[in-house]
């Protein structure tokens, strides 16, 4: 064999084109077999290459069309700067692309491919070849090739992988807003094949009880703090859910950069989530997120109404801005009510202003005034009640109460249900409706 002259596969020059003919001939002759042997290795080896029966038949139909290729190149039919990707490899690549969780599985199988494909040939060139020296050459160039190889196809097979996952991505993102759209509008009713499509499509089961929730970067402070990008929303979010006893996956809907509306499925007999969630974001490195939450609703009319919920209290929060707290939910008391009186901030203001007069100025003192007020309205007129839920002495109540009477007007006295509505507007949209001071 050494009176062969070498012959060029693209830039690689073979000093023992001979030897590699009768290595692609070997291979030609084995290929189902050698093809069967790297499909199964492949499976067996490979954390996160899909085994359902489709995808399986792709991967075969692949390795099979890669191995010819390069008994092609060995053969010295095909130059090595002349490799393309089968027609295969792209199929199943695209296929790839519309799973989940597949990124780096590509490039792992082609290596893989390329180390068995080298260990066969090893053995092969030392039954051809009888001289070491030969041996080493034809390594050697054998190295050469199936580098050049594996860095053409696996290179366009990637390109093309991520090409059908942008395109995937965007027709999945558009399939799942509009489905979300019909979902949430109330005069569309979905029951039956309609609710099992939508199921599909969204990859979450809408017969559960969901609790629903806005999640947003608060960027108006100017602490220093982690950058969070709409990635990071999301991912932050499904851990959040997750550390406050959300079941399953998160529904996540990005609705711009910094905003974001979800679902999760909440376990029956959990009570409602504001502390869990509290706890949650309190224990995450994350103080630029704020959530506001639904209460927990059942099958397709309580993922509407949670989701209408969580509305609310995303406009409670943002009308009250950094005097609200991180999360908000329209389970605590006073939060739906000041979600109405949101919608008009105009007359709330007057209400506030015309119930509580001076006691509305916007100090801490007047503050803890109107709390005690408050709590004492909510346990009907009980100093005691008031004194254990607030942690003072019922002394302390009775001066409080006297204080504010004396500020407000008399508060106790004039229409009771202006004064409630005025201080849950207090508690909930701070600054928004209270009287500033010098």
């Amino acid at each position: 064999m050494d009176d062969v002259e070498p012959r060029v596969a693209g830039s690689t020059t073979l000093r023992n084109q001979a030897a590699f003919i009768e290595l692609g001939l070997a291979l030609r002759r084995h290929r189902d077999e050698f093809a069967a042997q790297m499909h199964r290795e492949m499976l067996a080896g490979i954390d996160g290459l899909p085994h359902d029966e489709q995808m399986r038949d792709l991967l075969m139909s692949s390795v099979l069309a890669n191995i010819e290729t390069a008994e092609r190149v060995y053969l010295g039919e095909l130059p090595v700067s002349a490799i393309e990707a089968p027609d295969d490899a792209l199929v199943y690549a695209r296929r790839l692309a519309h799973l989940d969780g597949q990124q780096s599985v590509l490039p792992r199988a082609y290596r893989w491919g390329q180390f068995m494909l080298t260990v066969w040939a090893t053995d092969e060139f030392r039954r051809i070849l009888d001289d070491p020296r030969a041996e080493n050459e034809a390594l050697e160039d054998l190295n050469r090739i199936s580098f050049s190889y594996v860095n053409q196809i696996s290179e366009q097979a990637l390109t093309e992988y991520q090409a059908e996952r942008d395109r995937w991505q965007t027709h999945r993102s558009t399939v799942k807003a509009e489905t979300l759209d019909r979902l949430l509008d109330r005069d569309a009713p979905l029951h039956g094949p309609d609710l099992v499509a939508a199921e599909r499509k969204l990859g979450y089961q809408l017969q559960a009880t969901h609790v629903a929730g806005t999640v947003w970067i608060d960027d108006s402070t100017d602490s220093p703090s982690p950058e969070v990008d709409s990635a990071d929303l999301e991912r932050h979010t499904r851990r959040l859910a997750a550390a406050a006893g959300a079941k399953g996956e998160a529904l996540f809907r990005l609705r711009d950069s910094t905003t974001a509306w979800w679902w999760v499925h909440w376990p029956e007999t959990t009570p409602p989530p504001a502390d869990a969630f509290r706890l949650a974001l309190a224990e995450a490195d994350v103080p630029l997120l704020r959530l506001a939450l639904g209460g927990p609703g059942r099958g397709v009319e309580g993922f509407r109404e949670s989701h209408h919920d969580a509305l609310a209290a995303e406009r409670v929060s943002m009308i009250a801005g950094s005097a609200a707290p991180r999360v908000v939910s329209t389970t605590e008391p006073g939060v739906r009510c000041a979600a109405m009186l949101a919608a008009d901030l105009s007359d709330t203001k007057r209400l506030v202003q015309s119930a509580l007069r001076n006691l509305a100025a916007d100090t801490p003192t007047n503050a803890d005034l109107r709390e005690t007020l408050r709590v004492y309205l909510e346990e009907q007129g009980s100093h005691s009640a008031a004194a254990r839920r607030l942690h003072i002495h019922k002394n302390t109540v009775g001066y409080r109460l006297a204080k504010a009477s004396d500020l407000s007007g008399s508060a106790l006295t004039r229409n009771r249900v202006d004064t409630e509505l005025a201080l849950v507007a207090c508690e909930w949209l701070g600054p928004t409706v209270l009287l500033p001071t010098e």
